[in-house]
């Protein structure tokens, strides 16, 4: 079910959203990507942040605290 939400929100913004289930507290999240931008490196640019990750270019899965979201995303805007 994210990973559907997930590509409604490629098609709608064209931008690349990272979602997250509630029942797992915002520790585990999916993202995906849009065409020029490789969602999996931007991603391991954070790694310190993070407590794993996987995935290609186009989607990607992650797990961190949510204490350390508000970094993480600036850390990816960086990128």
């Amino acid at each position: 079910m994210v990973g559907i939400v997930a590509s409604e929100l490629v098609e709608r913004y064209n931008r690349p959203p990272s979602c997250s289930p509630r029942r797992l507290a915002g520790r585990a999240r999916l993202a995906r990507s849009i065409e020029g931008i490789n969602i999996t490196a931007a991603i391991a640019s954070q790694k310190a942040l993070l407590h794993g990750y996987g995935g290609h270019p186009m989607a990607a899965g992650l797990s961190l605290d949510p204490a350390n979201l508000p970094a993480f995303r600036r850390g990816c805007r960086a990128t």
